[in-house]
């Protein structure tokens, strides 16, 4: 069923002239009914988009090349220069026979992870809950970029695993009725060198195919402000990493040595060809300028320079840009994360998608960051349901079973370690400022627990053979 607009007879725009007038651009405004739209095929519930009949589509009024009929070329007021507009709710359902569409539900929230008093039975829990490899490891700088992420993706179960938590899912693809799965891990702080180390784990536990880092980045500002141009809002996509914090100082200069990684190209080339009203429409966080500038988000591709640094500094922007003139936009975790992707054993794929959230100068704040992180999610979300790799069987990561030792053998160990116990923390590795805080008389205890907590505890008869004290052996060995 095709329903027309009665204000402007489906034209999509009224004219304050003749209607040829309004044709040919001339005192052509936006309809104030259906905003642009002229008329929807309702016999498609599930249509959210319709081409702009105000512009035809192009998202100008005009032309971007000559002045048209003596009128210069303009971004179109009633799509702000996209060329589609979403389906108004109002006053249409009273027509349509089709179910109207339901209201979003309120974001899940993150499940718990419930403990009891039997530690056995946790580290158990956890274990059969890591029992297969999944599809994809989503990393997330912060708190809010990974709630953006859990808001689109749905029920997860949290997992923990080497002193981190993880959130664990499913996610349904368009390929052959199939899913994904996947595991969320926010980092414990910014910058590049968290990403590699958190990145380096998850890949030991999960052996995913596909790592993904989504959130939130500054932007560089484009010299015209067009409605090609990147906005606060849009989403960037890395087709070059560039770490640019390895460098050479010399007579009071430094001389940057700068360090390319590329992501997953079979990603990268999924985002390229992912129809924009697949995702646009999916955004659950309001945008923070209402409607006043460009509505609808935009996606970029470039060079994204990632270092240690939060950048507020225009000059060092810019000078960056003329260096790399594909630059796109100023992160921290990007190479860690694709560093560590590429030096693993397993080597997979590594993709980023972030929202611009502010423009690397001295007027960086906060009111972009929850925006730029939904919409980001959002667009991540609809890229994977689209299934861009293959999914295929992996073989499961690596997990030794935890050593375990009795009280009665520590103890033991205990007493007649002696002073060997300081040869067993250079063995291991144990840093100074921890033996200073070693209890006078309990030494070899504390060195234990030290060991005990990062599962190291499975090294240690390698240990007492280097420092020749094979009479401890035998102590590890009794029940």
């Amino acid at each position: 069923m095709i329903i027309k607009c009665k204000i402007c007879g489906g034209l999509g725009f009224t004219t304050t002239g003749d209607v040829f007038s309004g044709v040919f651009g001339q005192d052509k405004k936006p309809c104030p009914s259906c905003r642009g739209a002229g008329e929807f095929d309702l016999n498609v519930p599930d249509e959210k988009l319709s081409t702009c009949k105000f512009c035809g589509g192009r998202g100008l009024i005009g032309s971007e090349s000559f002045t048209f009929l003596g009128t210069p070329a303009t971004i179109c007021s009633a799509c702000k220069g996209v060329g589609v507009l979403e389906r108004p709710q109002i006053g249409i359902e009273k027509i349509s026979m089709a179910k109207p569409e339901a209201a979003p539900s309120p974001p899940d929230e993150p499940k718990p992870f419930i403990k009891n008093n039997n530690k056995e039975n946790n580290r158990m829990a956890s274990m059969a809950a890591m029992d297969n490899t999944v599809d994809i490891v989503i990393i997330t700088a912060l708190i809010k970029e990974q709630a953006a992420v859990m808001r689109h993706l749905g029920t997860t179960e949290e997992i923990k695993s080497k002193n981190r938590t993880y959130y664990k899912g499913t996610i349904p693809h368009d390929q052959g009725g199939g899913s994904y799965s996947f595991v969320v891990l926010s980092l414990p702080g910014m910058g590049n060198v968290q990403a590699a180390i958190a990145t380096s784990q998850a890949i030991t536990v999960w052996n995913p195919s596909q790592v993904i880092l989504s959130g939130i980045t500054a932007g560089i500002k484009d010299a015209e402000m067009n409605w090609n141009a990147k906005w606060l809002g849009d989403i960037i996509v890395a087709e070059q990493i560039l770490g640019y914090e390895v460098g050479k100082v010399a007579d009071g200069k430094t001389k940057p040595r700068y360090q390319v990684v590329r992501p997953a190209f079979n990603l990268v080339e999924a985002a390229r060809n992912l129809s924009t009203e697949k995702w646009v429409l999916s955004a659950k966080v309001s945008r923070p300028d209402g409607s006043s500038n460009r509505i609808i988000p935009r996606l970029h591709f470039g060079v994204v320079a990632s270092g240690e640094k939060i950048v507020a500094d225009t000059n060092f922007a810019q000078e960056l840009k003329s260096q790399w003139s594909q630059l796109a936009g100023i992160e921290m975790e990007s190479y860690g994360t694709a560093l560590a992707a590429y030096q693993s054993e397993t080597v997979p794929g590594m993709f980023m998608v972030k929202g611009i959230c502010d423009w690397a100068d001295n007027s960086k704040i906060d009111e972009w960051q929850e925006y730029a992180a939904d919409v980001s999610a959002a667009f991540l979300v609809a890229m994977l349901k689209r299934a861009p790799f293959t999914s295929y069987q992996r073989p499961q990561a690596e997990k030794l079973k935890p050593i375990e030792y009795s009280g009665k053998i520590k103890v033991g160990l205990s007493m007649r370690i002696g002073d060997d116990w300081k040869d067993l923390s250079d063995y291991f590795d144990i840093p100074p400022y921890k033996r200073d805080r070693f209890t006078k008389g309990r030494e070899m205890q504390d060195v234990w627990e030290w060991l005990e907590t990062r599962n190291k505890l499975d090294g240690l008869k390698d240990a007492l053979s280097f420092i020749n004290r094979h009479d401890l052996l035998d102590l590890l060995s009794s029940p």
